[in-house]
């Protein structure tokens, strides 16, 4: 037995026999050594190199370089770090090494397809049932103490969604543009732990513009909803021009009923309709690692939208959207006004695959600008405010004269009105 564990250990081929049977022919080596959360932190800080954005559309120079040292050395004990079962770690608490390890994958698969890849085919796929596991775990610590478990606290809740945004966003990055996770993923049952999270976090109010009081962090949410996002996206795997062509449809019966409801109530608070600061952030200027952001609700919106427009593609749920005022309002004031890139952007995409653009009012219909209005020390006037959607940064500072741009132009909610707005969406809906 002794000469087979150094075998083991030296990874040398060999063939086994016990009690005169052969038990296989392996390829064995070293099991990586699961890394432990200060190791982790060590990593996930040379990973940021500085770049702290909370949606990183593509790494810096300095990152990238840190991921082609740092990555593919450890994918194997990131990936069984992630997937370790609760008893086989040794800490006070493995959960939150697993989601630190969790952040590291992200952080090593931003813009690097080839460790997309890596990190799905290690132990045919252990990754995607081990985060699917540590979003459920964390998710139990928090309906234990709502339940009856009073001995969790509510900083021990936060610390755990927390550690469920951590693996939302790994599948969120893991699941774009690769058919080995994709399918994992739906295998492994993360749409209904996504779905799960999400459904937490929904307002008893039938007002959509009021969000619930909640203790499990807004970033979960967030996260979990760009999972989905990337869940439900058209199927890439089956069209040489993208992500162009129509969903596979497993995503559709998750997201019925109810969830499009508390779908419509994350989109709606949006769009951003203050200057980004601590207390209001946008989350295309979001830093990541700033935690005072992750209690915000005005980072979820973008999201929400991303995966209304990822599902409207499909025609079994376009019945969902059919006769939805509220949704069409919504989508139509963010993409017209939102001054944060994501937003305008994740609506620009929904509205044109709801076959909703062109009923989106103008913002100058039944409304002229107070004639001559601009601030003389720039001469910036509506034209620029509309152009550089500059309405909420900086609509509310007086001119010369002491008048703002958010009272004397249109495209600021401002102008000579013949009608309100809503008078406008209402026009346009029945016509």
């Amino acid at each position: 037995m002794k000469r087979y564990l150094l075998l083991w250990v030296l990874g040398i081929n060999t063939h086994i026999f016990m009690n005169g049977k052969l038990f296989s022919e392996i390829a064995v080596a070293a099991a990586p050594d699961l890394l432990t959360l200060a190791k982790l932190e060590d990593l996930s800080t040379k990973l940021w190199e500085g770049d702290h954005r909370l949606i990183q559309s593509s790494p810096t120079e300095e990152t990238t370089t840190q991921q082609q040292t740092i990555c593919p050395n450890i994918i194997p004990s990131l990936v069984q770090t992630v997937a370790a079962a609760a008893a086989a770690v040794q800490q006070v608490d493995n959960l939150s090494t697993r989601g630190a390890a969790a952040a590291v994958l992200h952080l090593c698969t931003t813009d690097h397809p080839e460790n997309r890849a890596a990190i799905g085919a290690v132990e045919n796929g252990i990754i995607h049932a081990g985060l699917t596991k540590l979003v459920n775990d964390k998710m139990q610590i928090y309906n234990n103490n709502n339940n009856s478990d009073k001995s969790i606290t509510e900083k021990k809740k936060i610390k755990a969604t927390s550690v469920v945004a951590n693996a939302a966003k790994a599948i969120w990055i893991l699941v774009y543009n690769n058919e080995k996770n994709h399918k994992g993923f739906f295998d492994s049952g993360a749409v209904e732990a996504l779905v799960n999270v999400v459904n937490h976090y929904k307002t008893d109010d039938k007002d959509a513009s009021e969000y619930a009081q909640s203790s499990i962090c807004y970033k979960a949410v967030m996260w979990s909803l760009a999972a989905l996002q990337n869940l439900g996206a058209s199927d890439p795997f089956h069209s040489a021009g993208g992500m162009d062509e129509i969903s596979s449809g497993k995503i559709i019966p998750h997201v019925k009923g109810e969830f499009v409801q508390i779908l419509k109530h994350h989109v709606c608070p949006g769009p951003v309709f203050d200057p980004h600061s601590d207390v209001h952030a946008w989350p295309g200027h979001s830093n990541e690692p700033d935690d005072s952001h992750q209690h915000l609700p005005s980072i979820i919106p973008w999201d929400a939208v991303g995966l209304v427009k990822n599902l409207a593609l499909s025609p079994d749920i376009s019945v969902f959207w059919n006769d939805n005022h509220d949704l069409f309002y919504c989508l139509c004031v963010m993409w017209k006004s939102s001054p944060d890139w994501l937003e305008e952007h994740k609506a620009d995409v929904a509205l044109f695959h709801l076959l909703w653009s062109e009923d989106c009012p103008s913002f100058h219909d039944g409304c002229e600008d107070h004639e001559g209005w601009t601030y003389l020390e720039s001469n910036e006037n509506c034209f620029n405010f509309e152009e550089d959607r500059a309405c909420v940064e900086y609509g509310h500072q007086p001119n010369e004269k002491g008048v703002t741009a958010n009272e004397a132009y249109c495209a600021c909610g401002g102008g000579i009105r013949e009608h309100d707005e809503l008078e406008l969406f209402e026009y346009a809906i029945k016509n």
